[in-house]
């Protein structure tokens, strides 16, 4: 016997019920709402996050991904590296100290953060800590030139003479053709006297690198503390033939031949060209106002130093030359003004 056909009011039912049940169209997903939680990420996530921002200059942005990262993993030495980059990137140098410290901390070993913060502390002209830091850096890493350089100079900026002197030797140990190491460990010697030394390590830079001006203005400037006028000014020269703009070789160049009256104006014009390669360095400034003075050009001679003073307002040297300007000028007044000025800097010290 056949089964009954459905009818047709039946047929119609059950297309309805499937397609506005399980059978239908997908509903599509729904977007979060402004202030639902995002899901959590890995700090390798946050890193990425903060490495995009930092790339686009959003270093606010990538601080605080740095610091997710952190917060769930507090031994990350990347992104604590990273913190600090970001810091310094966005005008807080003392914040990124803190945390390339935390690296060094956490990797005494880590280069890259025995960089930075070297680099900071000079920055902050802070050389002797700078020293340290790097320092430390080449105890790990002996076998890196770079680390000698950076921490003989900076030694040397600290005044650590000796140090500079001993480090630069080490360099020398290693590789007695450095020519870089040759010329700090005469840097250190000049700066000791230790003039014969000092000249040796020169020479042994030009004969190494003939084309090396900073040598040739010290050997200049080692000659004329060893009275050795005619050979400071042979080296001088040469500098200056090699690179014309070099302010240290126009400034000692002049120190060298103003003693010869005649030579005078050949002493100003260096002076004055070293003053336009170096505006902010009191002492070619000086200088220059002294040559003016035995020029008689003293109102020129009173307003260099007046700059001069304006820079360096604690010297009492310096207001005592300006009084003797003012002398030769007939302002007693000025001239009076100045050496009050003077007597009171040297009553103070």
């Amino acid at each position: 016997m056949m089964k009954p056909k459905p009818t047709l009011s039946l047929l119609a039912l059950l297309v309805h019920l499937l397609l506005s049940g399980c059978g239908g169209p997908p509903k599509p997903a729904e977007t979060p709402l402004p202030g639902e939680v995002n899901p959590p990420t890995t700090p390798q996530e946050d890193l990425a996050r903060g490495m995009r921002a930092m790339q686009q200059g959003n270093y606010e942005s990538a601080i605080e991904a740095y610091q997710r990262a952190i917060q769930k993993d507090e031994r990350n030495v990347e992104a604590w590296l990273h913190l600090g980059e970001a810091y310094e990137l966005s005008g807080n140098p003392e914040e990124a100290v803190a945390q390339y410290k935390k690296v060094l901390e956490l990797d005494p070993t880590h280069l890259e953060a025995y960089h930075a913060l070297g680099r900071l502390y000079e920055r902050f002209e802070n050389y002797g800590a700078a020293a340290m830091v790097y320092g430390r850096a080449l105890e790990q890493y002996p076998e890196k030139r770079e680390l000698y350089y950076k921490t003989a100079t900076a030694m040397l900026e600290a005044g650590s003479l000796h140090g500079a002197e001993s480090v630069s030797r080490e360099a020398l140990e290693r590789d007695p053709d450095d020519a870089r190491a040759l010329l700090l460990l005469g840097k250190a010697l000049l700066a000791q006297g230790k003039l014969d030394g000092a000249r040796n390590a020169f020479e042994a830079v030009v004969a190494r690198d003939p084309l090396q001006t900073e040598a040739y203005t010290l050997l200049g400037v080692v000659f004329m503390r060893m009275g050795k006028i005619e050979d400071a000014q042979v080296n001088l020269a040469k500098a200056l033939d090699l690179n014309p703009d070099l302010a240290a070789a126009h400034y000692n160049l002049a120190l060298a031949i103003r003693g010869q009256r005649h030579r005078l104006p050949e002493a100003l014009q260096h002076l004055e060209k070293a003053v336009a390669l170096e505006p902010d360095d009191p002492d070619i400034r000086e200088e220059l106002a002294r040559t003016y003075f035995e020029m008689g050009m003293y109102d020129e001679a009173a307003n260099e130093m007046k700059r001069v003073i304006h820079d360096d307002p604690e010297n009492p040297e310096r207001y005592l030359f300006l009084a003797k300007i003012y002398e030769q000028m007939n302002e007693v007044g000025a001239s009076i003004q100045a050496l009050s000025k003077a007597t009171q800097l040297l009553g103070r010290d």
